[in-house]
């Protein structure tokens, strides 16, 4: 991509009664169409529609852009629907890690606009202020650890893992997503990675939304 930038968006909408507003799982497809419709206005170049089976809202999705006013545009394509009430809206923007190789923009892209996932987890999250103060070595060996557990966890059932950043543009720092297709196996995941040492830095990651794409 010309520019090396790629601006994400999680968001979640609730329903809205009303005599013209589908209910019911009927919403469910025309919650699709209505994001698709609204994504192609804006030109967001990834716009993924999800029914929530916790979190905020009944509704969410997962948006990509390569360039931020996209998503910009697309937040207020989605405003003139009537049936729809926002409920977050979490912008942030993807960046390769300082703690271990990661993808480009471009791969991370290419990954969602090829997604087959059945389920999206993602929430908000922020670390104490204490972790930038350690030495830099000392967070990579820590953030290491924390991978591992990761890769190992899920070694049988892949995960797409992206962490985006918000410093500066949110109340959080990172704004953590998964595409996963196995509920109950990302439950034994993130048990697992509560062993980390990681965690003794982590002072928000909420609230969580888990959703069903449709």
């Amino acid at each position: 991509m010309a520019d090396d930038s790629l601006y994400i968006t999680v968001a979640g909408y609730s329903l809205v009664r009303g005599r013209n507003c589908p209910s019911g799982w009927r919403s469910a497809a025309s919650w699709r169409i209505w994001l698709e419709g609204a994504a192609e206005s804006a030109t967001a170049d990834v716009a993924l529609p999800y029914v929530n089976i916790s979190g905020p809202g009944h509704l969410s999705l997962l948006s990509a852009s390569r360039k931020v006013e996209h998503l910009a545009r697309l937040r207020l394509e989605l405003s003139r629907i009537e049936c729809l009430k926002e409920e977050f809206w979490w912008p942030s923007l993807y960046k390769e890690s300082p703690y271990a190789k990661s993808r480009s923009p471009r791969e991370v892209l290419e990954s969602l606009k090829e997604s087959s996932y059945k389920f999206l987890v993602a929430y908000p999250m922020k670390k104490d202020p204490t972790w930038y103060l350690e030495p830099l070595e000392k967070r990579r060996r820590i953030m290491g650890e924390h991978i591992r557990i990761a890769v190992e966890a899920t070694r049988s059932k892949p995960v797409n893992s992206i962490t985006t950043y918000a410093f500066g543009i949110a109340h959080y720092e990172f704004l953590v997503i998964y595409e996963v297709d196995d509920v109950a196996h990302w439950i034994e995941t993130v048990e697992a990675l509560r062993e980390a040492e990681a965690r003794r830095w982590v002072v928000l990651e909420e609230p969580v939304v888990l959703g069903l794409r449709v």
